[in-house]
């Protein structure tokens, strides 16, 4: 029988606090939000700390969980507190590191803040500067000024506009990394210490999955291209009576844009499996990993996933990975 194990290291003004144990742990991970979270509730009883927890505890304070079974643990979050409640038992609700960007400002006096021609590298090292490690590429994105207040705020705007993505993962080490741009490393996808295989019969708990045809997924994708000053463009392709997913580009060319459209349609439309399951805590499996799915009744169903979204439970109902599936591996072509 395995054990359950943890490790929770938070850092403070007056030194570093470590638990080694926790009534609960749930911890969010996806590319499709800005902020990955985490939501520590720790046992009733915290020995000699119990009553003053709230006044140790401040938001900011770097939030470092490791979680795993018997002597091995595992990364799973690296972040800083947003609040600590003060019921018992009390919660602690952690961001990564994009709860520092939403504090800081995008526009600043003696700065570039606006550019004729623009790329994707250019803006992200002027708005982050040296303050992480940065994953991105040149893509270009013409005229473009900011106009949002902060960092966080100015990265979302451009996920609205152009669809690029902007989050923070991180290293084994626990550096963080700010990645803007695809929703997936797509070196990983030949990677094969990023591929994580899973059977039906073996370590899939429970599932929501639906395996579906190509032919039988009707999406209607529109694109909005927002031009500065003028009449916004649409552009629709896809099944009339789909479900719609609308894209916005900012000052893009139309061609430019349709052809980006129909990466988003392809990436939305396959035959293969659609949805989420339930896995045990390990194998450990991120975001932007390659799932391998297989069935014992179903073998001619096999095939490689890209994982869009991980949500970790460790606790008193065992540790747990949800896994939610993205389009199949091999499909995404870089923007």
């Amino acid at each position: 029988m395995v054990t359950l194990i943890c490790e929770i290291q938070i850092t403070t003004s007056s030194g570093t606090l470590a638990f080694y144990s926790a009534a609960e742990i749930e911890i969010e991970r996806t590319w499709n939000t800005l902020t990955n979270t985490a939501k520590i509730t720790l046992p009733r009883k915290i020995g000699r700390l119990q009553g003053d927890i709230t006044k140790l505890l401040k938001a900011g304070d770097r939030v470092v969980i490791k979680t795993g079974y018997d002597v091995k643990l595992t990364i799973e979050f690296v972040g800083y507190i947003r609040e600590v409640t003060a019921a018992v038992p009390v919660v602690i609700h952690c961001e990564d590191a994009m709860w520092h960007l939403k504090q800081l400002p995008s526009i600043e006096k003696g700065k570039t803040n606006a550019w004729r021609n623009l790329t994707l590298g250019v803006l992200t090292s002027r708005l982050v500067g040296t303050k992480y490690q940065i994953q991105t590429q040149n893509t270009a994105l013409g005229a473009y000024r900011l106009t949002e207040k902060t960092i966080a705020k100015e990265l979302q705007k451009l996920k609205e506009q152009t669809g690029l993505m902007a989050y923070f993962r991180f290293d084994e080490a626990g550096n963080e990394i700010l990645t803007v741009g695809e929703r997936y490393p797509l070196a990983w996808a030949n990677d094969p210490t990023k591929m994580v295989a899973y059977h039906f019969q073996k370590n899939i708990i429970e599932n929501s999955l639906s395996f579906k045809r190509k032919d039988d997924i009707k999406i209607k994708a529109k694109g909005i291209i927002k031009i500065p000053n003028g009449k916004d463009k649409t552009i629709e392709i896809g099944d009339d009576f789909g479900e719609t997913h609308t894209v916005h580009y900012n000052n893009m060319p139309e061609a430019a844009a349709r052809q980006l459209l129909e990466k988003d349609l392809e990436r939305m439309k396959y035959t293969g499996y659609h949805g989420s399951f339930t896995t045990f805590g390990e194998p450990f499996a991120e975001h932007g990993f390659v799932a391998h799915l297989s069935d014992i009744e179903y073998p001619e169903r096999a095939g490689n996933y890209y994982i869009d979204k991980v949500v970790i439970c460790w606790g008193n109902g065992g540790y747990r990975r949800e896994i939610t599936l993205g389009s199949q591996a091999g499909t995404i072509i870089p923007i």
